[in-house]
């Protein structure tokens, strides 16, 4: 009976081992597929800075108001030309000027630290 027990501890260690080590795996595969999304994400950003530097500042800044997660349009103000974004700026609605501003101040904060 004992050596029944002892082989269950001992194969249910080896199978806690496994896990373990599978979970470590799958954490470092979580950690690599968020940097390429990262990666991704910032390459998009820039991207769309670009083309929003090319548009007219009033054109610019009105799609930018009209861009319904103010994350967003932070970012691509962000990637933008400080001329070309403070251009933009100018233009676009006070509410979400408000809350853009609140993300690009957390965004040059985080990127001095």
């Amino acid at each position: 009976m004992q050596k029944i027990l002892k082989k269950q501890i001992e194969e249910k260690k080896r199978l806690l081992k496994q896990i373990k080590e599978e979970e470590a795996k799958l954490q470092q595969f979580k950690k690599e597929l968020d940097t390429q999304l990262r990666t991704i994400q910032s390459q998009r950003f820039k991207k769309l800075a670009k083309d929003f530097e090319s548009m007219d500042p009033e054109y610019a800044g009105d799609k930018l108001s009209k861009i319904k997660d103010p994350k967003i349009a932070a970012y691509i103000l962000y990637n933008m030309k400080s001329k070309k974004a403070g251009e933009a700026l100018n233009f676009i609605d006070p509410e979400a000027l408000n809350k853009i501003t609140v993300i690009l101040t957390k965004l040059k904060n985080d990127k001095k630290q």
